[in-house]
């Protein structure tokens, strides 16, 4: 495995050894888990053979710098100039124009999927309906832990197959965050922020602490959702047969009851997912709910925003289609509309969740739809640690002044501006 150094302000990947060559550094950003973007500076150097990428140094001041190290020294590095996109390449996670030159990076082989031409790799960060080969959208970047997790598992049977199908239990996220495995790590969390303040808890630390742990919550959730996907695709490159079954806290809850089981421990709800039902291709959730469509809430029509939400969101690997639901200026309900992680990269599967999302929309009244090509990382909102689906910023009425990026976002949500809805 590749150096990797860590340092007080930066952490440093090292893939080869210098051979006196000509240097150029690339400062790059990544966008990176759930949308954090990772900024790094990659070093080259030109031999006969091309561009060899010496190290990545990643700025520490990012949001998981730590947890992109390890992920980078399993990168493949690729340098040429921007007139040969046609260049055939592994799976690509990333791509950049530098100065005439094209940097992009791969991941390896062994983790599945066709090595295309970069022009052709690069429709899938477009918006629109350039669908990648069915690994890559199953999984857009395996975590390694996960898959060297199952890799042992496999060597512990000894070279044999897996005798039964495996069954893998995926929880919308209102059901994962209703764990008491989840919800204990961050309450200790909660309070350890607490007493490292000194035990002061007014309401300008509390609403900082939340602000923070909702960050922390969607982040968590987004490496849930990357590890399910990572299992499914082991799985099913090692042609093992699938259940996928959707996770369910209350026959959980019965589940540990009866067996004596923990349900602190994150291994008991592996093992309650025998009594979990079969997943459907589509699962309907409502959120943030206000009041009944058709009540009293003013002149304003009823109209919805819909947009695709994803672990990694500059990658087509989307895990719900979700629609926030508003009279005039005032919130009604969110609906979320889950995709069967294992049914991703099937286009009837896509089409059935926007027809089941259309359906939705139509039964409560809503005829006015904004549909939106971005896809967007998880938030949270701080306040009730529920998820914040976004809609434009026009629709709350003109703030007093001009919404900073850094301010507070005028839909109440308790998230900054540039994290909810001044980025749709």
């Amino acid at each position: 495995m590749e150096d990797i150094a860590d340092r007080s302000d930066c952490i440093t990947v090292r893939y080869r050894r210098p051979r006196g060559g000509k240097r150029k550094d690339f400062y790059l950003v990544m966008s990176y888990l759930n949308g954090t973007e990772v900024r790094f500076v990659l070093t080259a150097e030109l031999g006969k053979a091309g561009w060899r990428v010496l190290h990545a140094v990643i700025d520490d001041e990012s949001d998981m710098a730590e947890e992109a190290a390890r992920d980078f020294a399993s990168l493949h590095w690729h340098i040429f100039p921007q007139r040969r996109d046609r260049y055939v390449l592994p799976p690509v996670v990333a791509v950049w124009d530098v100065e005439g030159l094209t940097v992009a990076a791969s991941i390896p082989p062994e983790w599945g999927g066709r090595s295309l031409p970069c022009a052709r790799q690069r429709q899938w960060f477009m918006p629109g309906d350039h669908l990648p080969d069915p690994g890559r959208t199953l999984c857009w970047w395996p975590s390694l832990a996960v898959w060297n997790g199952w890799r042992e598992a496999e060597r512990q049977l000894g070279g044999k197959r897996f005798s039964t199908p495996a069954v893998i239990p995926f929880f919308t996220f209102s059901q994962w965050i209703r764990r008491a495995d989840v919800k204990r790590a961050f309450d200790e969390k909660r309070e350890a922020m607490r007493q490292f303040e000194g035990g002061r808890y007014g309401e300008e630390f509390r609403g900082l602490h939340d602000e923070i742990i909702a960050e922390d919550v969607a982040e968590e959730y987004a490496r849930y959702v990357r590890g399910v996907r990572t299992a499914l695709l082991f799985l099913r490159k090692h042609k093992v047969p699938i259940r996928v079954v959707l996770g369910d806290v209350a026959r959980a809850q019965k589940f540990f009851s009866e067996n004596g089981c923990d349900p602190g421990d994150a291994a008991s709800w592996g093992d309650a997912a025998a009594v979990f039902p079969e997943m459907p291709d589509c699962v309907v959730e409502e959120y943030n709910y206000s009041g009944p469509l058709g009540a009293a809430v003013g002149a304003g029509k009823l109209r919805a925003a819909v947009s695709g939400y994803s672990h990694w969101p500059n990658s087509p690997a989307v895990d719900f289609i979700g629609a926030s639901v508003y009279s005039g200026n005032r919130h009604l309900v969110d609906i979320a509309c889950w995709l069967n992680p294992l049914k991703v990269d099937s286009p009837a599967a896509f089409e059935k969740v926007y027809s089941t999302l259309r359906g939705e929309l139509a039964r409560r009244g809503v005829k006015d739809v904004v549909f939106s090509d971005t896809i967007f990382p998880f938030r949270v909102w701080p306040h009730n640690r529920e998820l914040a689906l976004l809609a434009p910023g026009d629709w709350f009425g003109k703030p007093k002044g001009k919404t900073g990026w850094n301010d507070p976002c005028p839909c109440g949500s308790g998230l900054k501006y540039k994290n909810c809805c001044g980025a749709l």
